[in-house]
């Protein structure tokens, strides 16, 4: 509900991933480029948000995530398109924008269990975990606005699924 007031309208889920940035492995280093979450379903400005959930805190030692505050205002910038899963450990996932210069980085570290609703076109990144023992999951939610046109992705398969059951229509 609270979504739908956001959006002046229904919400669906598209999908859900979780990311994990676990310590002791080969992608444990890696940190993502700056990117905005719609260049991937490219959904009209406004229309897509991703919610972040935290499974463990997260601070710059384990790979939080910062962000770009107002860089939402932005349309959706040019990128150089990177494979953002099942890439090489070692690669920087993400779509890279460049950064406008008006816009400066923001640490987000959180809480287990903080939940952090991003605007699909900020632009964000993260730290590499250089934690010896303590990994970073979290569980990404990306949602759309009812009845917006989105690519849905080859490897991803984004498919609107509302959030209500809305009573039927006779």
């Amino acid at each position: 509900q609270m979504l739908e007031e956001l959006q002046l309208d229904e919400v669906g889920l598209l999908q859900t991933m979780v990311l994990f940035k676990k310590a002791g492995t080969p992608y444990q280093l890696q940190s993502w480029n700056p990117h905005q979450d719609n260049a991937y379903p490219q959904a009209r400005w406004g229309a897509y948000i991703t919610g972040n959930i935290c499974f463990t805190d997260q601070d710059v030692e384990n790979g939080c995530l910062r962000m770009y505050p107002g860089s939402h205002r932005e349309l959706l910038l040019d990128f150089e398109a990177k494979k953002s899963f099942h890439e090489n450990a070692g690669d920087r996932p993400g779509h890279k924008v460049e950064v406008p210069p008006q816009y400066s980085p923001v640490d987000l570290p959180m809480k287990k269990g903080s939940v952090l609703f991003l605007h699909g076109n900020v632009i964000h990144d993260s730290y590499p975990n250089v934690s010896p023992t303590r990994s970073r999951q979290m569980l990404l939610i990306p949602y759309i606005t009812a009845c917006v046109d989105f690519i849905p992705g080859r490897t991803a398969k984004r498919t609107y699924r509302p959030l209500r059951k809305r009573p039927p229509v006779f």
